[in-house]
């Protein structure tokens, strides 16, 4: 398992911009590693400042993830929901 905090702090290293379309081929680059390595990765990213906009940066990021969970620190704790499942039903919270 490869895990990456954060996405924006990797492709900011490498000169990119999180909100560019070249965010597309930094995905595709961890896939690639994931290929090479026969692993899986988790990207870890924020939303923006207006959270009902969802996640920062470009569509491509969104796009291309099989999986998204949506986590928040709330007074009672923290809860998360499964914003997107490739092939399985989104929406579920806990």
């Amino acid at each position: 398992m490869i895990i990456v905090d954060t996405l924006n702090a990797n492709a900011r290293s490498s000169g990119i911009d999180e909100n560019g379309s070249e965010m597309g081929c930094v995905v595709d680059a961890f896939q690639k590693i994931n290929n090479a390595l026969n692993s899986s990765y988790t990207l870890i990213h924020h939303t923006g400042k207006d959270e009902t906009k969802g996640m920062r940066g470009h569509t491509s990021v969104h796009a291309s993830m099989d999986t998204i969970l949506y986590v928040q620190k709330k007074d009672s704790g923290c809860t998360w929901s499964l914003e997107k499942l490739k092939e399985g039903e989104d929406g579920i919270s806990y």
